[in-house]
């Protein structure tokens, strides 16, 4: 069995990785419609429903870079604009799609090391 290295798991933004990444997590999940009937009433079953997804991270904050920073990343919330968003790498299959910047959190703490951003990107439609 091959086992995928943490560090080979990246999320690109409109196809530019995220700079610095420190962590990353892709979440989908699918409601479940409950059928009863008077028939099923003890027992009842489900019937799937609609499937939600985001993709989040955290990264070290740098102040220019080739790829997306955390300040591209705050202009695309604030701007409200729809970006490609994937979840790749080592070998395994991508997931992604569509969705949208809904969270981007800055943090400084203390008086010395490195600043850091955790965001979040809210699927719109499907995940592939």
């Amino acid at each position: 069995m091959a086992v995928v290295n943490t560090t080979s798991l990246r999320i690109y933004v409109d196809s530019e990785v995220i700079n610095c990444e420190t962590s990353s997590s892709l979440t989908a999940s699918r409601s479940t419609d409950s059928i009863v009937c008077k028939d099923t009433a003890e027992n009842p079953t489900v019937s799937p429903g609609e499937v939600t997804w985001s993709i989040s991270g955290s990264a070290f904050m740098e102040a220019a870079g080739s790829d997306k920073s955390a300040f591209d990343i705050m202009d695309l919330l604030l701007a409200g604009t729809q970006v490609s968003v994937s979840y790749q790498g080592g070998g395994a299959t991508a997931y992604g799609g569509n969705g949208y910047v809904t969270d981007c959190t800055f943090t400084s703490d203390g008086v010395e090391g490195q600043a850091t951003f955790d965001f979040t990107i809210t699927g719109d439609g499907e995940l592939s």
